[in-house]
């Protein structure tokens, strides 16, 4: 098995600028995952990237035929994606928690909150790569993270900011 790279991005809102320097910056990638709010951004996400973009509906994707979560597995890793506002991220995880326990995964990604954000709890790793449009972290730099598995099936993720 080989190691795989993942772009984890989310928040766009169909404003790509900072896209190209978040792809340079992350170096070889497999996949891109986009936890919501691309606001119809993602067939262009996909044609910048040239690898295979998996999204999620936003609050704001309105007219959109996407799932509201979506369920994967990476290289023997069970990932959850979602935007989050179904499950209250704003006031805390613990809703997406008891979503993410229940499904069984190792990794549950999220955005909606606009704040970058990585922590295993319980075995589980919970990560929100932030807004590459509209950050809200103090600094408010676009932000992005790089889910990495190694050939053991091992996680590991860096959080960046640009």
């Amino acid at each position: 098995m080989n190691s795989r790279r993942i772009l984890l991005i989310s928040d766009t809102h169909g404003r790509l600028k900072w896209l190209p320097d978040a792809l340079r910056k992350a170096g070889r990638i497999d996949m891109v995952l986009h936890m919501g709010d691309s606001v119809g951004g993602l067939k262009e996400i996909e044609t910048m990237a040239k690898v295979p973009v998996i999204g999620v509906r936003g609050n704001c994707d309105y007219m959109t035929s996407l799932d509201r979560d979506v369920e994967i597995n990476i290289s023997g890793l069970p990932i959850f994606i979602t935007h989050g506002h179904n499950y209250y991220v704003g006031s805390g995880l613990d809703m997406l928690q008891d979503e993410a326990e229940r499904r069984c995964v190792r990794i549950a990604c999220f955005g909606h909150t606009h704040v970058p954000f990585c922590k295993e709890i319980n075995g589980i790793i919970y990560v929100n790569p932030g807004s590459l449009s509209q950050p809200r972290q103090e600094g408010r730099k676009p932000s992005y993270a790089l889910l990495e598995i190694d050939e053991e099936g091992r996680p590991s993720i860096v959080m960046r900011c640009l």
